[in-house]
């Protein structure tokens, strides 16, 4: 029922923009930040926010990165 429940039940958000402000979604989507120093520099990453979901954003944006073009180490 609940997709982001059934894949990750530890951390049960109802939707993407409970975990993050849109504003930093649509900056790492232009950006494409492939460590912590570039997406602290995102607009309202905070440190919390970042330790929270580090692992996935990491991944995610790493994996993005690597399908557009080659830019992360």
């Amino acid at each position: 029922q609940n997709l982001a429940y059934e894949v990750q039940p530890e951390k049960s958000i109802q939707n993407c923009y409970a975990a993050l402000p849109v504003d930093c979604y649509r900056e790492m989507a232009i950006k494409l930040p492939c460590s912590k120093g570039e997406i602290m520099d995102i607009v309202h990453m905070q440190e919390l926010r970042y330790k929270s979901y580090e692992e996935d954003l990491i991944r995610i944006l790493a994996r993005a990165s690597s399908l557009l073009v080659d830019r992360c180490p």
